[in-house]
């Protein structure tokens, strides 16, 4: 299909990074989409150290309507992210990493068609597939409904609703992102949060794409301690935007429960007095939690290791509980 030759309907925008077992299958997906309408197709790689973008200029040679992005030198993934985004010109974005892929055709017809004839909604998503290395494919619980469905900011800060690949925004931010998103761990979900304070979120049950799980996956590499901390730092961020009061308290309450998890791992078997130090500080942000932790928690952890072989570990625990205590004194 042909690009737009003025402004284009659709943005296709492309994320990769040492994707070179993956970005073919992921262009594929794209160029093979039937809709019909004006569209520009970017792809913005992060200087890859493998042959990404080789596999990249040969399907511009196919393809010379591709919009390619080289940095140089690498710039990392949030500014990589934020000059494609930057880039798209259209009325609605569709985004997919590289090493994700869409798997129906109409995708992108179909879910341009839903924002057309619903102008309240600034944002769809889809049901996904999701594909572990070595494993079936099996439809991702995070949006596994069979039926349409209707969703608000109010619940997406609850929790993320949508993978990456299956959405379709309206392109009510013009292409202008806040100051703090290039600070974001997780581009995806501040992403959906911006858009969604514009309008209602739309779920189609189709499944029209693949989600990858694998050992080169961002998140993959990460140990559980520090992905809590990112998507902790990711409701900082948010709560720095002009929000109504139930969107703040749901957000607030994904960050509980983040520092919460944190603290919790702190006092597992791999205990670390150093981490658990610096993860009291977390507490500050939230009172409610802090006297939970002063009250509660800390109180009976430091009997249960009193009543084991644990006595020192009791000791050095006590300590903190005294420091939390002093802490929390002092924010009154």
């Amino acid at each position: 299909m042909e690009p737009a030759t003025t402004q284009p309907l659709i943005s296709v925008c492309v994320l990769t990074y040492n994707h070179e077992a993956y970005i073919a299958e992921t262009m594929e997906g794209i160029v093979k989409q039937q809709h019909g309408y004006s569209w520009e197709f970017i792809i913005a790689d992060d200087r890859s150290k493998d042959k990404t973008q080789e596999i990249i200029l040969r399907y511009k040679e196919k393809y010379p309507f591709i919009k390619v992005i080289f940095q140089n030198p690498n710039v990392g993934a949030s500014q990589n992210f934020i000059d494609l985004f930057t880039a798209a010109t259209g009325k609605y974005i569709a985004i997919c990493e590289g090493d994700d892929y869409w798997t129906d055709p109409l995708k992108l017809k179909k879910q341009v068609d839903f924002l057309e004839a619903n102008p309240d909604y600034a944002m769809c998503f889809h049901a996904v597939n999701i594909l572990e290395e070595g494993k079936e494919l099996f439809i991702s619980p995070l949006n596994s409904s069979r039926k349409q469905e209707t969703f608000t900011i109010e619940d997406l800060a609850k929790k993320n609703l949508a993978h990456t690949p299956s959405v379709m925004y309206r392109n009510v931010l013009n292409a202008a992102l806040p100051a703090w998103f290039i600070e974001s761990p997780l581009g995806d979900y501040a992403l959906h949060m911006l858009h969604a304070k514009h309008g209602k979120i739309g779920y189609l049950p189709d499944v029209m794409a693949v989600y990858m799980r694998h050992t080169g996956g961002v998140f993959s590499t990460l140990k559980e301690r520090d992905i809590l901390l990112k998507s902790h730092k990711v409701m900082q961020l948010l709560l720095t935007e002009n929000l109504s009061a139930g969107v703040i308290e749901n957000l607030k309450m994904q960050r509980r429960k983040y520092i919460n998890d944190v603290l919790e791992l702190s006092l597992s078997n791999n205990w670390n007095e150093e981490l658990f130090k610096k993860d009291l500080d977390l507490l500050v942000d939230d009172d409610a939690l802090m006297k939970e932790w002063v009250s509660k928690r800390l109180p009976q952890e430091i009997v249960n290791l009193r009543n084991s072989n644990s006595f020192k570990l009791g000791q050095k625990i006590s300590r903190f509980y005294q420091l939390l205590r002093f802490k929390r004194g002092n924010l009154k």
